[in-house]
């Protein structure tokens, strides 16, 4: 009986039919070597962090890039919201002495103002980096306080003019809380968005949330120390450092997602 190159006999049987016969030196029996898993990508924020987001263990969150700056940041920026929202018609009836009706038209053309502006600014959102929106808008948040608590009797014109301009860039700056700039993180850091989208945002707006009822609660005590002015200078200061935080956002690996979508379509 001869063998062939294919490990098998060339002879047959009394039967007619060749039958194979197995070589253990065979090529085809011989073990591959299993090739080695892929490496995982390094970027910022680890895959083991988004499965322990995904897990539901808060404190997980803070390990992705750019979640406590955010989170932190909101903290600021929501107690100022808030602390407008409740105490700018009592600073413009009482402290300035305006009429009521006038009062009610300034903050409703601010609540516009920020609905238009909230449009715009996601627009801007989708085009830009994090920080080359936020940052800007927190410095002129940061002036425009400082005007407001300047103005004082300056007139009906001045100071609503300062009040519309400020609902219209906390439209802006109120997107750090929003899935959209979740969505940004998730982009940069890489990792399951649908996993990791609901505990972005429920950690900077519970953050946000936190800093808000702190500064309800001791405004009146702050206005009695430091008065009115002195309260939109904290406040002016709150917003530079929120500023501050947000500086690292303002570059990030990859592309914006506007320019993603057209590098697609030119695909």
């Amino acid at each position: 009986m001869k063998r062939s190159s294919s490990g098998y006999s060339s002879g047959g049987s009394s039967g007619g039919s060749p039958r194979p016969s197995i070589n253990p030196s065979s090529p085809q029996l011989r073990p591959t070597a299993t090739p080695p898993p892929p490496s995982p990508r390094k970027r910022q924020g680890s895959v083991q962090s988004y499965d322990r987001a995904a897990k539901g263990r808060a404190t997980a969150v803070f390990g992705l890039a750019f979640v406590p700056n955010l989170a932190l940041a909101y903290a600021l920026i929501k107690p100022i919201r808030y602390t407008l929202a409740f105490w700018l018609p009592y600073y413009l009836r009482k402290e300035l002495n305006f009429p009521e009706v006038t009062v009610a038209y300034l903050l409703m053309a601010s609540d516009a103002a920020g609905i238009v502006g909230g449009m715009g600014f996601s627009i801007a959102l989708d085009r830009f980096f994090l920080g080359q929106l936020f940052v800007p808008l927190a410095g002129v948040l940061a002036v425009l306080l400082l005007t407001l608590g300047s103005l004082g009797g300056a007139g009906i014109a001045a100071n609503g003019v300062a009040v519309v301009a400020i609902g219209t860039v906390f439209s802006g700056l109120e997107l750090i809380g929003s899935g959209a700039t979740a969505g940004c993180v998730t982009e940069t850091v890489g990792g399951s968005q649908s996993a990791t989208l609901p505990a972005i945002c429920s950690l900077v707006n519970g953050c946000g949330s936190v800093g808000s009822l702190v500064a309800v609660m001791f405004v009146s005590a702050l206005v009695e120390v430091i008065g009115w002015r002195g309260l939109f200078r904290s406040a002016a200061l709150s917003a530079v450092v929120a500023g501050c935080l947000l500086i690292p956002t303002m570059t990030r690996a990859g592309s914006t997602p506007h320019a993603r979508r057209m590098k697609l379509k030119a695909d």
